[in-house]
């Protein structure tokens, strides 16, 4: 590396401005930014904004500066994060239409590939290389089989392809419900493979509402990926519901002064059984998707049969460049519309939700009511609730606890009684009424 003269640094006096010349030498050669909140220095380096400016300054000061001590790196340091904050106006990965990739900077609308750029304030780096020529068999083929529905399907996509797009606020989490070997597993792995770990956060809506310190986990993410929630009550959702709104929100690391952020990160998780929510409002059911998984595939079914190779063929660099083009139909459209296709209403949702999150409470509700002259059979009752759950696509609840919920609905106590000449136990008082 060869040292600018001081002429040619506007004459420098070295002894009195020494630091601000070895600033400019080691500036000619890195491009630095720094950030205002923590006064991290950043490098660019392959296509990127690093962490590990402070390394690099004191590297090169040693190399450079005569007889070089601890004071001298500071003062380098400190002079080059005076020169190189970022402007208030601008924020890393936040270019409207642009999306980072291996082999260059992608417009999502023109889809036109531009090169690598210091002047691009990127700190999020895809792990795709784009080939408009590339296609993705495998992925839709699997998409197909687990959503023969194209409403299910599309939705998935969409919520896919909507990780791409951090500035279009949908104000909206999808929740991926199904049991079983159903392909929701397998798909949550496929996006966090194609967004690159390290731009996925992993946590869970509980601890998004409860731990003040996991919010700030969103920051320079794509997306906010959690697999199997826990079914127990969420009672409050005022953070979950900040954070899906990009609202500007204050948060917290560990150890860290508080500072303000606006997610941008798509909040997707998937379980087996949805969790009630404490809060039964509009505000809380229109921020709400869900994506049903109803197939189940296993060894011995030659249609639905488990392929343990999957996820591998699914993440090829050839795939993953496929999957890339097929989201790029789905980027547009979101653009477009500024909307999903398949936007449920409010009001639906929450039937919806109610009818998966407690099934007992929803059959008892729409298919029984009082009747203080009927005696009905408790494993008829039961049974009746077993074929709605069938009729749903719900899986039922065992009957220890539907007899409980029949019992706290209705204040009732089961008894033993005749019922057509037979003696069984059975509910005095109520009748099933439709089923």
């Amino acid at each position: 590396m060869s040292i600018p003269t001081l002429s040619e640094t506007s004459k420098m006096n070295e002894n009195r401005h020494g630091n601000s010349y070895y600033a400019y030498v080691i500036r000619s050669s890195f491009h630095f930014k720094t950030l205002r909140e923590s006064e991290q220095v950043l490098v660019y380096e392959d296509g990127i904004y690093k962490s590990g400016g402070e390394i690099i300054i004191k590297e090169e000061c040693q190399k450079i500066i005569p007889d070089c001590k601890k004071h001298n790196c500071n003062e380098v340091i400190n002079t080059i994060r005076r020169e190189t904050y970022v402007p208030r106006d601008q924020e890393f990965d936040n270019h409207e239409n642009l999306v980072n990739l291996r082999n260059g900077i992608l417009n999502l609308q023109t889809q036109q590939l531009s090169p690598h750029s210091h002047n691009f304030l990127f700190r999020i780096q895809l792990p795709i290389t784009y080939d408009q020529n590339a296609t993705c068999e495998q992925f839709i083929r699997f998409l197909e089989q687990c959503h023969p529905d194209e409403k299910n399907r599309i939705t998935a996509l969409e919520a896919f392809a909507s990780t791409l797009l951090p500035n279009i606020h949908l104000e909206k989490m999808f929740m991926n419900v199904g049991s079983g070997a159903n392909g929701k597993s397998t798909y949550l792995k496929v996006i966090e493979q194609f967004l690159g770990t390290d731009n996925v956060s992993n946590i869970s809506i509980h601890d998004m509402e409860s731990d003040r310190f996991a919010k700030a986990g969103l920051v320079g993410k794509f997306a906010n990926i959690y697999a199997d929630i826990s079914r127990r009550e969420l009672p409050e959702l005022a953070s979950v519901k900040a954070v899906i709104s990009s609202d500007s929100i204050s948060v917290q690391r560990k150890g860290e002064h508080r500072f303000t952020m606006r997610n941008t990160a798509k909040l997707i998780f998937s379980c087996n059984e949805l969790p009630e929510l404490g809060e039964d409002s509009h505000a809380v059911y229109r921020r709400l998707v869900l994506i049903e998984w109803n197939e189940r595939f296993s060894h011995q079914d030659k249609h639905h049969k488990i392929n343990p190779n999957l996820f591998k063929e699914l993440t090829t660099e050839q795939e993953l460049s496929g999957i890339l083009n097929l989201l790029l139909q789905h980027t547009q459209k979101i653009s477009k519309n500024g909307k999903l296709t398949y936007d449920e209403t409010a009001l639906k949702l929450r039937g919806i939700w109610a009818q998966k999150a407690d099934p007992i409470g929803t059959f008892l509700d729409s298919c029984v009511e009082q009747d203080f002259e009927t005696k009905t059979s408790k494993a008829s009752i039961f049974q009746a609730f077993c074929s709605w759950c069938k009729s749903n696509k719900i899986t039922p609840k065992k009957q220890k606890q539907f007899n409980y919920k029949v019992s706290q609905k209705f204040a009732i106590q089961d008894t033993i009684g005749r019922i057509e000449n037979k003696t069984t136990r059975l509910w005095e008082g109520i009748k099933v009424v439709s089923a």
